[in-house]
């Protein structure tokens, strides 16, 4: 290869090196990763949430119940001051029998709210279980692509690795000021030697004069294009990228 050819095949391998780290940064930062692992955050926190609840209701449950007993001890009790025919005296009767009203109506309450918190923690339990569902999706489908993420990190690693190896063959073989020049234009411009499509500087968009084209054709010498200052390469048409 001439010193040409050695700078073209240097800004393939640059340009390899920088897509790929380029395209390494972005499935190291997958978006939809975060996302996704955001989503299954916020559904742990209202797993977790929800377990709190029904250990509350549970809490509340037990402490009705455990009213209810005695209110259920106090009812038989005020139901056997007033049935076993002790009781001869009206004002005495009627104040027991507003007591077990009153008893009666506070069982009522007490199962009624033990009922209550036993219907929420059964529509817990439901949105509990759906919550679990998604988690186990998501959990599955964060697996899948990350298994993907990393085959692909795997293979962009390789590349990297493949065009560093043989951009370091390379390196030593071009002249240093030839070399000082086309890092100072890859610097400045991003690419440091573009190809020529259909006469025209691919960097600056610039028409090649014909005589400067011949020498192109050539492919011996360096030449810088007049408008953009990168190194001109000519090279068939049908063979027109860097890749």
């Amino acid at each position: 290869m001439n010193q040409l050819e050695l700078v073209w095949e240097l800004e393939r391998h640059n340009t390899i090196i920088e897509e790929s780290k380029k395209n390494l940064n972005e499935l190291e930062n997958s978006i939809k990763l975060k996302n996704m692992t955001t989503k299954i955050n916020e559904l742990e926190v209202n797993a977790s949430q929800i377990m709190e609840r029904k250990i509350y209701n549970n809490k509340q449950i037990s402490k009705l119940e455990r009213m209810l007993k005695e209110y259920d001890y106090t009812k038989n009790k005020l139901e056997s001051n007033l049935y076993n025919g002790s009781i001869t005296d009206l004002k005495q009767l009627e104040h027991l029998t507003r007591e077990k009203d009153a008893v009666l109506s506070k069982i009522d309450e007490i199962e009624f709210d033990i009922l209550e918190k036993m219907d929420e923690n059964e529509a817990l339990q439901k949105e509990n279980n759906s919550l679990k569902d998604e988690l186990y999706k998501l959990n599955l489908e964060i697996l899948d692509i990350s298994n993907i993420i990393h085959k692909e990190i795997k293979q962009l690693q390789i590349r990297i690795q493949n065009a560093e190896h043989e951009r370091s063959n390379i390196l030593p073989n071009i002249d240093g000021e030839i070399l000082n020049k086309y890092e100072k234009i890859r610097t400045k411009r991003g690419k440091g030697i573009v190809h020529i499509n259909d006469r025209i500087c691919v960097g600056g968009n610039m028409r090649i004069p014909t005589y400067l084209l011949k020498d192109l054709k050539k492919g011996d010498e360096i030449i810088y294009c007049e408008s953009c200052g990168r190194i001109l390469y000519y090279m068939k048409q049908d063979d027109s990228s860097i890749s």
